[in-house]
């Protein structure tokens, strides 16, 4: 090992470690400098309307502007039965519902009420059985659960549903 006054008293591992950990800290300062310079990361170091996540937070919205998203969670719901001798379907439903991501009111009823909303989908769809909800179109199920949401909410509207896992179990 070549001994300089550079590398004097130092390992070669050592250094290499060292030069590792420059390169990481760099690497952080460049994306947090473009994180601002592009405005994803908001400059005043306050937490963008609906960026929380979790089992029913707000996910701010990809693809539509100034939106976010109420996650409903997953449900597991017990279908009625074909006939009294039948055993119940079961339905794996995972749904969202958008709304207006400057609309902390609104946001702060969804967040209060997400047990109640939860309930009144399970409520609306064990009433159903497997065949009934085969048949009917897609828009008429999501119209019937928004129509029911929205008797619970006072402060605004839902105006979509949106399904991320619909599955059967028979």
């Amino acid at each position: 090992m070549r001994n300089d006054r550079y590398t004097e008293g130092i390992d070669i591992p050592v250094l290499i470690l060292l030069v590792i950990a420059a390169l990481l800290v760099l690497g952080i300062l460049a994306g947090t400098l473009y994180a601002f310079a592009a405005g994803i990361w908001p400059a005043d170091g306050a937490e963008a309307a609906g960026s929380r996540t979790g089992n029913g937070a707000a996910v701010s919205g990809a693809g539509i502007p100034d939106t976010a998203y109420l996650d409903l969670g997953r449900l597991r719901i017990a279908l009625a039965p074909e006939a009294p001798e039948q055993h119940a379907a079961v339905l794996l439903v995972k749904a969202v519902l958008p709304y207006p991501a400057a609309d902390g009111p609104f946001q702060e009823e969804l967040a209060r009420k997400l047990p109640d909303i939860r309930q009144t989908i399970r409520d609306s769809l064990s009433q159903k059985t497997l065949a009934e909800i085969r048949a009917a179109p897609e828009e008429e199920l999501k119209n019937g659960l928004l129509d029911n949401i929205r008797k619970l909410l006072v402060l605004g509207s839902p105006q979509e549903i949106f399904f991320e896992e619909f599955i059967f179990f028979e």
